[in-house]
């Protein structure tokens, strides 16, 4: 019954101009070839969709991990929806950076990483840091919950996803959120980058100070 509720709801919202459906504004899990070296890759799963448009980590291998991973390797504007529809998450890839950080990788080129099946992967035409805000509205959110099926009304099909009706932002409004977030996310990996900096170093104080307590001490990284 949430279900035909939603689809009607959705289809109000688009009719009376307010909105349109998710299939309009951005491909749904986006087909592609398998990886070129899938072994190397690392699956992302729900639990590893922070609360904050981040991947929290560190992802498993393929080898590491019973579950299903999509074909198409996660790149730079991709936004990752959680499919569990009780804890819904969003997850904005904005730099070849994150998808190095998510891939526990130690240059931007290297590894890759698949999102499970359970993770649902938007390829919006524009503003794709803008609209994983929006999706992280209220609004939307009581849109997405209406939409879940099967396994104890507890996921939400992709093929169920269309039926999300999207509000449509200023141009403006929509570039400037844009630009905002993308340096927000940028400033926090730094941060994160000098925070581990810092740990990395009081490990390392901590060894030279008890040498009993641990192996010969090893300098630490500039």
């Amino acid at each position: 019954m949430d279900l035909c509720a939603q689809r009607a709801a959705a289809r109000a919202l688009v009719g009376r101009g307010l909105g349109l459906p998710l299939s309009a504004l951005a491909r749904i899990n986006p087909k592609a070839p398998r990886a070129a070296e899938p072994a190397r890759c690392r699956v992302l799963r729900i639990k590893d969709l922070d609360h904050q448009l981040g991947v929290a980590g560190p992802l498993p291998g393929r080898n590491e991990t019973a579950w299903r991973s999509q074909t198409r390797v996660v790149t730079v504007d991709d936004v990752l929806l959680s499919t569990f529809a009780a804890e819904p998450k969003v997850a904005y890839i904005d730099a070849p950076a994150a998808v190095a950080a998510a891939a526990q990788a130690q240059a931007p080129g290297d590894g890759c990483v698949l999102p499970s099946e359970l993770v649902l992967t938007l390829c919006f035409h524009r503003w794709p840091g803008a609209y994983a805000l929006v999706l992280e509205s209220p609004p939307v959110l009581a849109q997405w919950r209406r939409l879940a099926t099967g396994g104890g009304l507890r996921f939400v099909q992709p093929a169920e996803a269309a039926a999300l009706a999207l509000p449509l932002p200023e141009p403006e409004q929509a570039t400037a959120w844009q630009e905002r977030l993308t340096d927000l996310l940028a400033e926090r990996r730094a941060a994160r980058g000098t925070l581990q900096a810092l740990a990395d170093q009081l490990h390392w104080l901590y060894r030279a100070s008890h040498p009993e307590r641990s192996a010969q001490p090893e300098s630490p990284t500039a």
